[in-house]
Protein backbone atom coordinates (compact mmCIF):
# COMPACT_ATOMS: atom_id res chain seq x y z
CA UNK A 1 0.00 0.00 0.00
CA UNK A 2 1.08 3.55 -0.64
CA UNK A 3 0.43 4.97 2.79
CA UNK A 4 3.47 5.23 5.06
CA UNK A 5 2.42 3.87 8.45
CA UNK A 6 5.73 3.28 10.20
CA UNK A 7 5.80 6.10 12.73
CA UNK A 8 2.23 5.60 13.83
CA UNK A 9 2.98 2.47 15.82
CA UNK A 10 4.51 4.53 18.63
CA UNK A 11 2.82 6.75 21.16
CA UNK A 12 5.66 9.26 21.32
CA UNK A 13 8.84 9.50 19.25
CA UNK A 14 11.29 12.38 19.11
CA UNK A 15 13.37 12.92 15.99
CA UNK A 16 14.61 15.80 13.82
CA UNK A 17 13.67 14.28 10.46
CA UNK A 18 11.96 11.21 9.03
CA UNK A 19 12.25 9.70 5.57
CA UNK A 20 10.29 6.65 4.50
CA UNK A 21 10.53 4.45 1.41
CA UNK A 22 7.96 2.09 0.02
CA UNK A 23 7.49 -0.05 -3.06
CA UNK A 24 10.38 0.06 -5.50
CA UNK A 25 12.37 2.55 -3.48
CA UNK A 26 10.65 5.68 -4.70
CA UNK A 27 10.60 8.26 -1.90
CA UNK A 28 6.97 8.54 -0.87
CA UNK A 29 7.09 10.35 2.44
CA UNK A 30 9.58 12.85 3.75
CA UNK A 31 8.91 15.02 6.78
CA UNK A 32 11.47 17.57 7.87
CA UNK A 33 10.88 20.10 10.61
CA UNK A 34 12.66 23.19 11.81
CA UNK A 35 13.03 21.80 15.30
CA UNK A 36 11.76 18.50 16.74
CA UNK A 37 8.38 16.88 16.32
CA UNK A 38 6.32 14.17 17.95
CA UNK A 39 4.32 11.51 16.18
CA UNK A 40 0.72 12.20 17.15
CA UNK A 41 -1.69 9.40 18.10
CA UNK A 42 -3.70 10.16 14.92
CA UNK A 43 -6.71 12.18 16.03
CA UNK A 44 -7.95 12.47 12.45
CA UNK A 45 -9.69 9.72 10.47
CA UNK A 46 -7.31 8.09 7.98
CA UNK A 47 -4.94 11.06 7.74
CA UNK A 48 -1.62 10.39 6.03
CA UNK A 49 0.18 12.22 8.84
CA UNK A 50 -0.95 13.68 12.17
CA UNK A 51 1.89 15.40 14.01
CA UNK A 52 2.28 17.20 17.33
CA UNK A 53 4.65 20.13 16.87
CA UNK A 54 7.29 20.92 19.48
CA UNK A 55 8.78 23.94 17.73
CA UNK A 56 5.69 26.11 18.03
CA UNK A 57 6.51 28.81 15.49
CA UNK A 58 8.30 27.24 12.51
CA UNK A 59 7.45 24.07 10.61
CA UNK A 60 7.93 22.71 7.10
CA UNK A 61 6.16 19.63 5.76
CA UNK A 62 7.34 17.98 2.55
CA UNK A 63 4.26 16.68 0.72
CA UNK A 64 4.08 12.94 -0.04
CA UNK A 65 3.13 12.16 -3.61
CA UNK A 66 4.03 15.70 -4.72
CA UNK A 67 7.60 16.30 -3.63
CA UNK A 68 9.41 13.51 -5.48
CA UNK A 69 8.99 12.29 -9.02
CA UNK A 70 10.16 12.48 -12.60
CA UNK A 71 9.34 16.16 -13.17
CA UNK A 72 11.95 18.59 -14.47
CA UNK A 73 12.74 19.83 -10.95
CA UNK A 74 12.57 16.36 -9.36
CA UNK A 75 8.99 16.75 -8.14
CA UNK A 76 6.03 14.67 -9.27
CA UNK A 77 4.30 15.16 -12.59
CA UNK A 78 0.53 15.61 -12.80
CA UNK A 79 0.21 11.97 -13.85
CA UNK A 80 2.27 10.81 -10.87
CA UNK A 81 0.26 12.94 -8.43
CA UNK A 82 -2.98 11.48 -9.76
CA UNK A 83 -1.57 7.96 -9.64
CA UNK A 84 -0.61 8.47 -5.98
CA UNK A 85 -3.61 10.41 -4.67
CA UNK A 86 -6.35 9.72 -7.24
CA UNK A 87 -7.09 13.47 -7.53
CA UNK A 88 -5.80 16.77 -6.18
CA UNK A 89 -8.14 16.86 -3.17
CA UNK A 90 -5.79 16.88 -0.19
CA UNK A 91 -6.29 18.71 3.12
CA UNK A 92 -3.86 20.56 5.40
CA UNK A 93 -5.04 21.08 8.99
CA UNK A 94 -3.22 23.46 11.36
CA UNK A 95 -4.13 23.84 15.04
CA UNK A 96 -2.64 26.44 17.38
CA UNK A 97 -3.24 28.79 20.29
CA UNK A 98 -2.44 32.23 21.70
CA UNK A 99 -0.30 31.88 24.84
CA UNK A 100 -0.19 35.62 25.52
CA UNK A 101 -1.69 38.85 24.25
CA UNK A 102 -1.95 38.43 20.45
CA UNK A 103 -2.48 42.16 19.88
CA UNK A 104 0.58 43.27 21.85
CA UNK A 105 1.95 46.43 20.22
CA UNK A 106 5.59 45.44 20.69
CA UNK A 107 5.34 41.85 19.48
CA UNK A 108 1.96 41.27 17.77
CA UNK A 109 0.90 37.77 16.85
CA UNK A 110 1.07 36.85 13.17
CA UNK A 111 0.54 33.46 11.54
CA UNK A 112 1.30 32.46 8.00
CA UNK A 113 0.86 29.18 6.14
CA UNK A 114 1.59 28.48 2.52
CA UNK A 115 2.23 26.12 -0.35
CA UNK A 116 5.68 26.35 -1.95
CA UNK A 117 7.65 24.94 -4.88
CA UNK A 118 10.89 23.03 -4.46
CA UNK A 119 12.92 26.16 -5.35
CA UNK A 120 11.12 28.15 -2.66
CA UNK A 121 8.75 30.04 -4.97
CA UNK A 122 5.36 30.79 -3.46
CA UNK A 123 2.25 29.11 -4.86
CA UNK A 124 -0.41 30.33 -2.43
CA UNK A 125 -0.33 31.48 1.22
CA UNK A 126 -2.43 33.00 3.99
CA UNK A 127 -1.31 35.52 6.61
CA UNK A 128 -3.23 36.49 9.75
CA UNK A 129 -2.27 39.74 11.48
CA UNK A 130 -3.87 39.79 14.94
CA UNK A 131 -2.85 43.35 15.81
CA UNK A 132 -4.41 44.78 12.65
CA UNK A 133 -7.27 42.24 12.83
CA UNK A 134 -6.77 41.44 9.14
CA UNK A 135 -6.12 38.55 6.78
CA UNK A 136 -4.49 38.42 3.37
CA UNK A 137 -3.74 35.73 0.81
CA UNK A 138 -0.68 35.90 -1.43
CA UNK A 139 0.24 34.37 -4.78
CA UNK A 140 2.97 34.64 -7.37
CA UNK A 141 0.94 36.54 -9.98
CA UNK A 142 0.83 34.96 -13.43
CA UNK A 143 1.23 38.27 -15.29
CA UNK A 144 4.24 39.65 -13.41
CA UNK A 145 5.90 36.75 -11.64
CA UNK A 146 5.91 38.82 -8.44
CA UNK A 147 4.52 37.84 -5.04
CA UNK A 148 1.45 39.97 -4.47
CA UNK A 149 -1.66 40.18 -2.31
CA UNK A 150 -4.44 38.22 -3.98
CA UNK A 151 -7.33 38.98 -1.60
CA UNK A 152 -7.61 40.53 1.85
CA UNK A 153 -10.10 41.58 4.50
CA UNK A 154 -10.87 42.10 8.17
CA UNK A 155 -11.28 39.22 10.59
CA UNK A 156 -14.84 38.78 11.83
CA UNK A 157 -13.56 37.40 15.14
CA UNK A 158 -10.45 38.94 16.73
CA UNK A 159 -7.53 36.95 18.14
CA UNK A 160 -8.00 36.40 21.89
CA UNK A 161 -5.43 35.51 24.53
CA UNK A 162 -5.74 31.94 25.77
CA UNK A 163 -7.95 30.78 22.90
CA UNK A 164 -7.22 28.28 20.15
CA UNK A 165 -7.23 28.86 16.41
CA UNK A 166 -7.28 26.62 13.36
CA UNK A 167 -6.40 26.92 9.68
CA UNK A 168 -7.73 24.49 7.07
CA UNK A 169 -6.29 24.59 3.56
CA UNK A 170 -7.58 22.41 0.73
CA UNK A 171 -6.33 21.89 -2.79
CA UNK A 172 -9.30 21.39 -5.10
CA UNK A 173 -7.66 21.60 -8.51
CA UNK A 174 -4.46 22.97 -9.99
CA UNK A 175 -5.82 26.54 -10.04
CA UNK A 176 -8.43 26.26 -7.29
CA UNK A 177 -7.71 26.01 -3.58
CA UNK A 178 -9.09 27.69 -0.48
CA UNK A 179 -8.42 28.63 3.13
CA UNK A 180 -10.66 28.63 6.18
CA UNK A 181 -9.51 30.31 9.39
CA UNK A 182 -11.69 29.84 12.50
CA UNK A 183 -14.85 29.27 10.44
CA UNK A 184 -14.14 32.26 8.18
CA UNK A 185 -13.60 31.76 4.47
CA UNK A 186 -10.44 33.57 3.48
CA UNK A 187 -11.66 34.48 0.00
CA UNK A 188 -14.54 36.03 -1.89
CA UNK A 189 -15.95 35.87 -5.40
CA UNK A 190 -17.02 32.79 -7.33
CA UNK A 191 -17.58 31.48 -10.82
CA UNK A 192 -20.38 29.34 -12.23
CA UNK A 193 -19.46 26.02 -13.79
CA UNK A 194 -21.66 23.56 -15.67
CA UNK A 195 -21.62 19.90 -14.80
CA UNK A 196 -23.43 16.69 -15.53
CA UNK A 197 -23.45 14.71 -12.27
CA UNK A 198 -25.84 12.17 -13.74
CA UNK A 199 -28.07 14.80 -15.35
CA UNK A 200 -29.04 14.96 -19.01
CA UNK A 201 -27.00 17.26 -21.21
CA UNK A 202 -29.02 19.62 -23.43
CA UNK A 203 -28.40 19.39 -27.16
CA UNK A 204 -29.37 21.31 -30.29
CA UNK A 205 -29.83 19.82 -33.74
CA UNK A 206 -27.82 21.05 -36.72
CA UNK A 207 -26.70 19.73 -40.08
CA UNK A 208 -24.03 17.51 -38.60
CA UNK A 209 -26.31 16.02 -35.99
CA UNK A 210 -26.74 16.87 -32.32
CA UNK A 211 -24.26 19.26 -30.72
CA UNK A 212 -23.96 19.67 -26.93
CA UNK A 213 -24.66 23.28 -26.00
CA UNK A 214 -25.01 23.46 -22.23
CA UNK A 215 -25.38 21.42 -19.11
CA UNK A 216 -28.78 21.43 -17.51
CA UNK A 217 -27.33 21.90 -14.04
CA UNK A 218 -24.96 24.48 -12.59
CA UNK A 219 -22.82 24.88 -9.52
CA UNK A 220 -20.91 27.78 -7.99
CA UNK A 221 -17.24 27.29 -7.20
CA UNK A 222 -14.50 29.47 -5.71
CA UNK A 223 -12.60 31.50 -8.26
CA UNK A 224 -9.77 30.04 -10.30
CA UNK A 225 -6.71 31.83 -8.89
CA UNK A 226 -4.49 33.83 -11.32
CA UNK A 227 -1.29 32.21 -10.06
CA UNK A 228 1.91 31.62 -11.95
CA UNK A 229 2.68 28.39 -10.09
CA UNK A 230 -0.06 25.79 -9.78
CA UNK A 231 -0.82 23.14 -7.17
CA UNK A 232 0.80 20.33 -9.15
CA UNK A 233 4.15 22.12 -8.68
CA UNK A 234 3.89 21.93 -4.88
CA UNK A 235 6.76 20.54 -2.85
CA UNK A 236 6.22 21.72 0.72
CA UNK A 237 3.81 23.38 3.12
CA UNK A 238 5.31 25.93 5.52
CA UNK A 239 4.12 27.44 8.80
CA UNK A 240 5.47 30.51 10.57
CA UNK A 241 4.24 32.38 13.65
CA UNK A 242 5.34 35.27 15.83
CA UNK A 243 4.36 36.93 19.09
CA UNK A 244 1.87 35.02 21.24
CA UNK A 245 0.82 32.68 18.41
CA UNK A 246 2.07 29.10 18.39
CA UNK A 247 1.26 25.94 16.46
CA UNK A 248 0.40 22.73 18.29
CA UNK A 249 -0.51 20.19 15.65
CA UNK A 250 -0.49 19.54 11.92
CA UNK A 251 -2.48 16.92 9.97
CA UNK A 252 -2.44 16.12 6.28
CA UNK A 253 -4.15 13.82 3.81
CA UNK A 254 -7.44 12.94 2.16
CA UNK A 255 -9.06 12.92 5.56
CA UNK A 256 -10.99 14.79 8.21
CA UNK A 257 -9.34 16.07 11.40
CA UNK A 258 -10.71 18.15 14.27
CA UNK A 259 -9.17 19.91 17.30
CA UNK A 260 -7.82 17.56 19.94
CA UNK A 261 -9.85 19.21 22.70
CA UNK A 262 -13.08 18.16 20.90
CA UNK A 263 -12.25 14.46 20.74
CA UNK A 264 -14.22 13.75 23.92
CA UNK A 265 -17.36 15.45 22.59
CA UNK A 266 -18.79 14.20 19.29
CA UNK A 267 -21.42 16.92 18.99
CA UNK A 268 -18.80 19.64 19.49
CA UNK A 269 -16.60 18.05 16.80
CA UNK A 270 -19.64 17.77 14.55
CA UNK A 271 -20.45 21.46 15.03
CA UNK A 272 -16.82 22.39 14.34
CA UNK A 273 -16.94 20.48 11.06
CA UNK A 274 -20.37 21.76 10.03
CA UNK A 275 -19.20 25.38 10.38
CA UNK A 276 -16.52 24.63 7.77
CA UNK A 277 -18.34 22.42 5.27
CA UNK A 278 -19.83 23.35 1.90
CA UNK A 279 -23.43 22.81 2.90
CA UNK A 280 -23.70 25.14 5.88
CA UNK A 281 -22.89 28.67 6.93
CA UNK A 282 -20.61 30.43 7.62
CA UNK A 283 -18.24 28.75 5.14
CA UNK A 284 -20.95 27.80 2.63
CA UNK A 285 -19.72 27.55 -0.96
CA UNK A 286 -16.16 28.14 0.25
CA UNK A 287 -16.28 25.15 2.59
CA UNK A 288 -13.62 22.48 2.43
CA UNK A 289 -15.73 19.32 2.57
CA UNK A 290 -19.20 17.99 1.93
CA UNK A 291 -21.52 17.32 4.84
CA UNK A 292 -21.56 13.53 4.42
CA UNK A 293 -18.07 13.24 5.98
CA UNK A 294 -19.05 14.92 9.26
CA UNK A 295 -18.40 13.03 12.53
CA UNK A 296 -21.15 10.54 13.40
CA UNK A 297 -22.49 10.65 16.93
CA UNK A 298 -24.32 8.02 18.99
CA UNK A 299 -27.40 10.26 19.07
CA UNK A 300 -28.44 13.85 18.54
CA UNK A 301 -26.59 16.08 21.01
CA UNK A 302 -24.48 13.26 22.43
CA UNK A 303 -20.86 13.56 23.51
CA UNK A 304 -20.38 9.93 22.45
CA UNK A 305 -19.53 8.73 18.97
CA UNK A 306 -21.32 6.07 16.97
CA UNK A 307 -19.62 2.68 17.44
CA UNK A 308 -19.73 2.17 13.63
CA UNK A 309 -18.80 5.03 11.32
CA UNK A 310 -20.25 4.02 7.97
CA UNK A 311 -18.95 6.94 5.89
CA UNK A 312 -15.27 7.60 6.53
CA UNK A 313 -13.71 9.72 3.80
CA UNK A 314 -11.77 7.58 1.27
CA UNK A 315 -8.03 8.16 1.19
CA UNK A 316 -5.34 7.49 -1.42
CA UNK A 317 -5.65 3.73 -0.93
CA UNK A 318 -9.29 3.52 -2.03
CA UNK A 319 -9.42 2.74 -5.76
CA UNK A 320 -11.68 4.70 -8.08
CA UNK A 321 -14.90 2.92 -8.93
CA UNK A 322 -18.10 3.38 -10.90
CA UNK A 323 -19.95 3.26 -7.58
CA UNK A 324 -18.35 5.72 -5.11
CA UNK A 325 -16.51 3.94 -2.32
CA UNK A 326 -15.53 4.93 1.19
CA UNK A 327 -14.45 3.30 4.45
CA UNK A 328 -16.61 2.04 7.26
CA UNK A 329 -14.79 1.65 10.56
CA UNK A 330 -15.26 0.45 14.12
CA UNK A 331 -14.82 3.58 16.23
CA UNK A 332 -14.18 4.16 19.90
CA UNK A 333 -17.36 5.69 21.32
CA UNK A 334 -15.42 8.01 23.64
CA UNK A 335 -12.88 9.38 21.13
CA UNK A 336 -14.30 8.84 17.63
CA UNK A 337 -11.04 7.20 16.54
CA UNK A 338 -10.66 3.87 14.79
CA UNK A 339 -10.55 1.08 17.37
CA UNK A 340 -7.00 0.04 18.19
CA UNK A 341 -5.41 3.10 16.55
CA UNK A 342 -3.82 3.53 13.11
CA UNK A 343 -2.04 0.16 13.29
CA UNK A 344 -5.49 -1.48 13.27
CA UNK A 345 -6.97 0.42 10.34
CA UNK A 346 -6.64 -2.64 8.12
CA UNK A 347 -8.35 -4.77 10.78
CA UNK A 348 -11.24 -2.54 11.82
CA UNK A 349 -11.92 -0.61 8.60
CA UNK A 350 -13.20 -1.89 5.26
CA UNK A 351 -13.74 -0.34 1.83
CA UNK A 352 -17.24 -0.62 0.41
CA UNK A 353 -19.83 1.24 -1.68
CA UNK A 354 -22.72 2.56 0.46
CA UNK A 355 -24.90 2.72 -2.66
CA UNK A 356 -24.71 -0.99 -3.35
CA UNK A 357 -23.69 -2.79 -0.15
CA UNK A 358 -23.94 -2.94 3.64
CA UNK A 359 -20.85 -2.16 5.70
CA UNK A 360 -18.99 -5.48 6.11
CA UNK A 361 -17.71 -4.37 9.55
CA UNK A 362 -21.16 -4.30 11.16
CA UNK A 363 -20.91 -7.56 13.12
CA UNK A 364 -17.26 -6.97 14.01
CA UNK A 365 -17.99 -3.53 15.43
CA UNK A 366 -20.86 -4.91 17.50
CA UNK A 367 -18.29 -7.12 19.20
CA UNK A 368 -15.47 -4.61 19.76
CA UNK A 369 -16.91 -1.07 20.01
CA UNK A 370 -20.63 -1.29 20.74
CA UNK A 371 -21.33 -0.15 24.31
CA UNK A 372 -24.96 -0.37 25.39
CA UNK A 373 -24.36 1.70 28.53
CA UNK A 374 -22.94 4.60 26.53
CA UNK A 375 -25.82 4.43 24.06
CA UNK A 376 -28.29 4.52 26.95
CA UNK A 377 -26.51 7.56 28.35
CA UNK A 378 -26.45 9.16 24.89
CA UNK A 379 -30.20 8.75 24.58
CA UNK A 380 -30.63 10.50 27.92
CA UNK A 381 -28.95 13.57 26.44
CA UNK A 382 -31.72 13.97 23.86
CA UNK A 383 -35.14 15.58 24.07
CA UNK A 384 -38.03 13.22 24.86
CA UNK A 385 -39.28 13.24 21.26
CA UNK A 386 -35.85 12.54 19.84
CA UNK A 387 -35.26 9.93 22.55
CA UNK A 388 -38.33 7.96 21.51
CA UNK A 389 -37.43 8.14 17.83
CA UNK A 390 -33.85 6.99 18.39
CA UNK A 391 -34.87 4.29 20.84
CA UNK A 392 -37.24 2.89 18.23
CA UNK A 393 -34.39 2.70 15.72
CA UNK A 394 -32.20 0.83 18.20
CA UNK A 395 -34.93 -1.68 19.02
CA UNK A 396 -35.58 -2.21 15.33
Amino acid sequence: QRRVRGVRSFDWIIFPCISCQVGTGEMKGLVCVLGLLLAHPALGLHCHDDITLTDPQEYTYTIPGYATGSGADGTATVKEILEYWGNFHVNFFVFGSFAGNPTDSVSPAKMSAGLYMKNGSLIHSLEIDCSANTWATYITLNTTGLVTVYQSGELETPCVEGENFDMWFKIQQQYMMQWIYNEEAMQYGYHRTSFNKGQRRLRTKNKSGYTPTAWDKWRFRPLAIPMMHTADKAHSFRLSASGAASFKRFAFGKCIAWPEELSSNCTAANNWFTARDKNDEPAGQYGNSIKVWMPQCASLGSIYWDHLNEVVKPDENVPSSKNPQCYCCCTDMTTGLVYGGPDKWDTYCAVYSPDTAICPMDSVCMEVTYNSALYAEALGMMDDEDHEEEEGKMIA
